[in-house]
């Protein structure tokens, strides 16, 4: 998806190529199969460093600690493109809020802990927890709207 959002922002004729993995899309991409891919850092650090892959840009709203030389998209020409990748803990809707809270407050704890966010920094990622579990469910419901958006305007198909 963010391939194709950024096609759609930049006014971009591309034509998208889904992959089932990271690894299929490197694969590619260094065989020069295809001509770009949107991959995370942590993902890509190793060809990077390698000198096998080049880094043109980040799909965060702004650099990357791991790629300070490297620009964001969106002081690149793309303001509004922000694909900054995120993994969250999700549970059954049916969940007791009492539950969700004590769930989001241990997280939170285990998060900010300095020896896991000095590995999640090692790995090239970046540790954001959201005040509350409701802000976090906002964020992906305004996410899945905006990728709803993406695939009305454009017809992707989704399987």
């Amino acid at each position: 998806m963010p391939a194709a959002l950024f096609a759609l922002d930049a006014g971009l004729d591309l034509i998208h190529v889904p992959y089932k993995g990271n690894a299929l899309a490197m694969g590619d991409l260094i065989a020069g199969r295809i001509d770009f891919a949107f991959n995370t850092i942590t993902s890509s650090i190793a060809y990077l460093t390698q000198g096998q892959l080049r880094a043109l840009a980040v799909s965060t709203k702004s650099r990357s600690d791991f790629l300070p030389n490297i620009p964001a998209l969106a002081e690149a020409g793309l303001p509004n493109y922000d694909q900054s990748p995120y993994t969250g803990l999700v549970v059954l809707a049916a969940t007791p809020r009492d539950i969700v809270h004590r769930l989001h407050q241990a997280l939170s704890k285990a998060s900010s802990s300095p020896e896991v966010v000095a590995s999640i920094r090692r790995a090239g990622g970046d540790v954001i927890v959201t005040k509350s579990a409701e802000e976090f469910d906002a964020f992906l419901t305004q996410t899945a709207a905006r990728y709803e958006g993406l695939i009305r305007r454009t017809g992707l198909k989704v399987e």
